[in-house]
């Protein structure tokens, strides 16, 4: 079974001053990030996330497993969220000049899936033509599942 990771980056609505741009954007949803078991564990990611905040001197905490987000995080408030397929959670406030790439930036490291190129998403773009691709292969793959298909 590979571990599952759920990163979550919340904005706060106005006022509010990372980057204007941000403001306009609607707050992203959370990301579900596999990580093979053949890569690293669990202790390993959640390692390499207090690492790299320490380094990038993010307050990065760890919040109770049984506690909800939404206790910990005050509505409009701006925060960077990881849950791990343990359970354990880890938590940070944003003030200000937070790196929006954080969570891509440790995920893409050597230490757990040691692709660091993908640690910018304009490494990550591909054509119109190797979207379209992609998206015939997912559904043909996706036949057996869509229950909206016609028998």
């Amino acid at each position: 079974m590979d571990l599952l990771l759920q990163e979550e980056l919340q904005e706060a609505r106005p006022p509010w001053d990372l980057h204007e741009e941000f403001l306009s954007c609607p707050p992203p949803p959370p990301q579900v990030i596999p990580v093979p078991l053949s890569r690293c564990a669990t202790d390993d990611i959640k390692d390499a996330f207090i690492t790299q905040a320490q380094e990038q001197q993010i307050e990065l905490l760890e919040i109770p497993e049984h506690s909800d987000i939404k206790q910990i995080a005050q509505p409009g408030a701006a925060y960077f969220y990881v849950e791990l397929d343990t359970g354990e959670k880890l938590f940070h406030r944003i003030k200000k000049n937070f790196p929006l790439q954080f969570g891509r930036e440790v995920l893409a490291s050597e230490a757990i899936l040691n692709i660091p190129d993908k640690s910018d998403w304009r490494q990550c773009q591909t054509s119109k033509e190797e979207e379209a691709a992609l998206a015939r292969r997912f559904r043909k793959d996706f036949e057996p599942f869509d229950f909206t298909a016609d028998e």
